[in-house]
């Protein structure tokens, strides 16, 4: 398999798949989700036929010099990661990677399950579980929305504590702090994530409801609206994304900005927090809503100076909150009824 131009001159080493991830990241930060899949379409099949899926296989432990070993191992769980990602903020799930049986270590500690990567890995699973069509079977069915649902709270939880904790050892210290910015921003990507994950499993064709979000990009589908019973549990899920975000821009300078995918959690977090206006009246909340969406534009907005992806969310964003308000006099009339 070759890859479109400009990237046809790749080779197939380490150091060329590494390049390849950066250029996922820039085709889709400019608005080229075929050009992304493409690219990882490229990757997967790359790293399948090099056998860097069973790099920590023991046939394979004496093959690879340890520096080496490491690269492939964060490779491998950079690509498995962007398939869940790629797949569903563009709506077109992907199962190649995720789907490969592989024996592939996220570090050279086997009990280091709770480090933020494994975390972020752990997040990302329960996404791709939660956005998988459901069991036929009416019984396996909320069998596992039950499940998935206790495991999206309890990682949220652990992601939180891991995500704060982290933060305050990159304030504390002034050595090695490009590891702990990067285990930081992982654990801050799994929590949001793991909510994330919570907003899509409430909204699946689950025993929870009949709205179809998962198959729709980043969730966003407004033909239907979810019963008014689960609007609460998604309206708590929004709320962790938008803390999470309150919490990054109070603790670090200048604001950061994340990865081009982020701007689908904010989306999601938009969604879930204008769908709770369902249950909750009240001018005084309508204003509470309408500053926690601002707040997610306003960062979206900063994203979009860098990706036009951003951009585009942003569109999706404010569509959204004019289909719940109306186009002007908003917050005026709010005060005033």
């Amino acid at each position: 398999m070759s890859l479109p131009r400009p990237y046809s001159s790749l080779g197939t080493t380490l150091g060329d798949c590494q390049a390849a991830v950066l250029f996922l990241h820039a085709a889709y930060s400019r608005d080229g989700e075929d050009e992304a899949r493409e690219i990882l379409a490229w990757l997967a099949v790359t790293v399948a036929q090099a056998g860097w899926h069973l790099v920590d296989a023991p046939e394979n432990l004496y093959n690879f010099e340890a520096g080496y070993r490491r690269g492939i191992r964060a490779l491998w769980w950079e690509c498995w990661s962007l398939e869940i990602m790629l797949g569903t903020v563009t709506g077109v799930r992907i199962a190649n990677l995720s789907e490969m049986s592989h024996q592939v270590q996220i570090s050279d500690t086997l009990d280091d399950n709770d480090s933020p990567l494994a975390l972020r890995i752990r997040a990302l699973s329960l996404l791709s579980a939660a956005t998988r069509p459901p069991p036929d079977n009416p019984g396996e069915e909320a069998a596992r929305a039950n499940a998935l649902n206790t495991l999206a709270n309890n990682l949220t939880l652990i992601t939180h504590q891991t995500y704060l904790a982290s933060c305050a050892t990159l304030s504390a210290t002034a050595t090695d702090q490009p590891r702990i910015a990067a285990q930081c921003e992982a654990a801050f990507m799994g929590s949001v994530i793991a909510s994330a994950a919570t907003i899509f499993l409430l909204s699946s064709s689950s025993h929870f409801s009949s709205f179809l979000a998962p198959y729709s990009p980043c969730g966003l589908d407004t033909s239907s609206t979810p019963p008014s019973a689960i609007i609460p549990l998604l309206r708590v899920a929004a709320s962790h994304i938008i803390s999470l975000v309150r919490t990054s821009l109070s603790s670090l300078a200048p604001p950061p900005t994340h990865s081009p995918f982020f701007g689908c959690s904010l989306l999601v977090a938009a969604q879930g927090t204008l769908l709770s206006l369902q249950n909750e009246q009240g001018a005084w909340r309508s204003v509470e809503v309408i500053g926690d969406v601002e707040l997610l534009e306003w960062l979206l907005g900063l994203q979009a100076k860098k990706w036009s992806i951003a951009g585009k969310t942003l569109g999706q964003v404010k569509a959204l909150k004019v289909a719940t308000f109306g186009a002007v006099g908003l917050v005026d009339r709010l005060l005033l009824s």
